[in-house]
């Protein structure tokens, strides 16, 4: 009869356990000196070996021939424990027994002596399921239960307990299995059961799991009938994950603004059956790849994809590094709304918003991809400029109306309708006069300006920050524009695009000292330093 992997690989002794060496060690040496307690709580997440231990500890309490503190699993009651036939083990699922009677029934037997063993043990797994009434009823027992009785309690969410029954209990705390001792132990298991798997596969595995061993088995078990040798691909494919080059798309849709494709590409996605936390999670992933370079999620790609990854290494650490921080916030949020895919779409289509006409990311883009960046954003600004135009223009329009307006009524002067319209077209022959006499003397002083004006480049500065160990100048500076004038004034040009912290930052007199610094290494000069906002 077929049995589960997770189940035929459940571990049988102390030292089968992977992950808990700490957990086991102090369980071992109570054993080994006959110093056991009598209640226990282990909390954890799921797979991490909490059941398996409770099973292992209820035999070694009662293993008449131990071995190092282990059961030696070839005794009468060893194996009736293994088989489970015996009575003095009680295994309890408090999901589904968790009223106050089942309690109840604890309480009536535990008066009675063991049958076969030394002890009588009650494993209550999922313990926080049980309901006030049943953990009240529990709370006199586990405190002063009777000599022959122990109790090992397991949960995933030790938050729910009362905290009457925590005190009670001696609690061990079972931590998230290492990636590299699941892959050990899925490595063992595909040998044994003549499993043909690439190791990437299995690594990959290994990360899915998340900690879980028993989760990694069960991928493992369920891929495990594929013919030929199991890939990379062929796990992606089967847990549902999503298309490597469609996320690395989205990534670039958000390091170059492009909200249209960008919403195409999450569209794809979801209708494709994708999860929205499962697209979430995959381009976090890819984004973490980008920002260590050498991680070990690189390693679960194919190798074409990881040369998609890999160029992206170069990009700026800290801006990568927001991105991935307002990823986490997504995630984080979309827990508590019941349509995930609206929190998601509109999460990653923030994050494009926040990084919209960052120059130094989308030229950063353009030396990857070789794109025309100017195609990309040009549309956008063009479209901006054209509003403040217009804007401007029936301002100007609107003061000058009013300026004639105002100053016939100073004058008290009782003019005919004519004389307003004369004085209207005189106002308007003037203005455009101004206008024409300004707009010549703009372009002289900006023909001037040409020859005395040379734009820094931002990221040098910014660099320099870095070498300065000052991360808060580097992003502060993020959206400025550096200009130096007449080799001796420097001016800090802030957009509106520019946070309120960064200002805050900037505002500081140690700014605009180190700002100093930097600049007469770049000029080889001391100059001036001012704001322009």
């Amino acid at each position: 009869m077929y049995q589960s992997l997770y189940k035929k690989y459940r571990p049988r002794l102390f030292d089968n356990i992977v992950g808990q060496e700490k957990v086991v060690e102090v369980l071992k040496n109570q054993i080994k000196n006959d110093r056991t307690g009598h209640a226990y709580l282990f909390t954890g997440v799921r797979g991490t070996g909490k059941t398996s231990i409770a099973k292992i500890m209820a035999q070694a309490v009662n293993c008449p021939n131990l071995k190092d503190g282990n059961p030696c699993n070839e005794c009468k009651i060893c194996k009736s424990i293994l088989e489970g036939n015996n009575t003095d083990i009680i295994e309890m699922d408090a999901a589904s027994n968790n009223g106050v009677d089942d309690i109840r029934s604890i309480k009536d037997e535990i008066s009675f002596l063991p049958t076969s063993s030394k002890y009588r043990v009650y494993i209550i797994d999922e313990v926080h399921m049980l309901s006030m009434g049943a953990f009240n009823a529990l709370l006199k027992t586990l405190e002063e239960p009777p000599s022959h009785v122990k109790f090992i309690l397991a949960t995933t969410e030790p938050q729910k307990l009362p905290a009457t029954i925590i005190s009670r209990c001696q609690r061990f705390e079972f931590i998230k299995i290492d990636e590299e001792k699941i892959y050990g132990l899925l490595k063992k298991i595909a040998v044994e059961m003549n499993i043909k798997i690439e190791d990437n596969a299995l690594k990959l595995i290994s990360i899915l799991a998340r900690g879980s061993a028993r989760d990694g088995i069960s991928i493992l078990e369920s891929i495990s009938n594929l013919s030929g040798e199991i890939k990379v691909k062929d796990v992606r494919n089967i847990i549902g994950m999503p298309e490597t080059k469609i996320i690395i798309n989205v990534f670039k849709n958000i390091l170059l603004s492009d909200s249209k494709t960008l919403i195409k590409n999450v569209n794809l996605l979801f209708n494709e059956g994708k999860e929205p936390i499962t697209i979430l999670t995959e381009l976090l992933n890819v984004i973490t790849a980008c920002y260590l370079e050498e991680s070990t999620t690189l390693s679960t790609y194919d190798e074409e994809e990881r040369q998609m990854i890999s160029k992206y290494f170069n990009l700026d650490k800290i801006e990568v590094y927001k991105i991935i921080k307002d990823i986490l916030n997504i995630i984080s949020d979309a827990k508590y709304v019941e349509d995930k895919k609206i929190i998601v779409l509109s999460g990653i289509l923030e994050i494009l918003e926040k990084n919209r006409n960052n120059k130094y990311l989308v030229n950063s883009v353009k030396n990857i991809e070789n794109i025309n960046v100017e195609n990309v954003l040009s549309k956008t600004l063009k479209e901006d400029v054209e509003i403040e135009n217009k804007k401007e223009i029936i301002e100007e329009e609107k003061r000058e109306t009013d300026k004639v307006i105002n100053t016939q009524k100073e004058e008290k002067v009782d003019i005919s309708i004519e004389n307003k319209k004369s004085d209207l077209e005189q106002a308007k022959e003037n203005k455009e006069k101004i206008k024409k006499e300004e707009k010549s003397k703009k372009h002289q002083e900006e023909t001037k300006l040409e020859k005395n004006i040379k734009v820094l480049d931002t990221l040098t500065f910014r660099k320099y920050m870095i070498q300065m160990q000052n991360a808060k100048m580097f992003v502060a500076l993020s959206n400025a524009k550096i200009i130096l004038e007449n080799n001796e004034n420097l001016k800090v040009v802030l957009t509106n695009e520019s946070n309120p912290d960064n200002l805050e930052i900037l505002n500081k007199k140690e700014a605009l000292d180190l700002i100093s610094k930097v600049a007469e290494k770049i000029v080889n000069k001391k100059v001036k330093v001012e704001y322009v906002f």
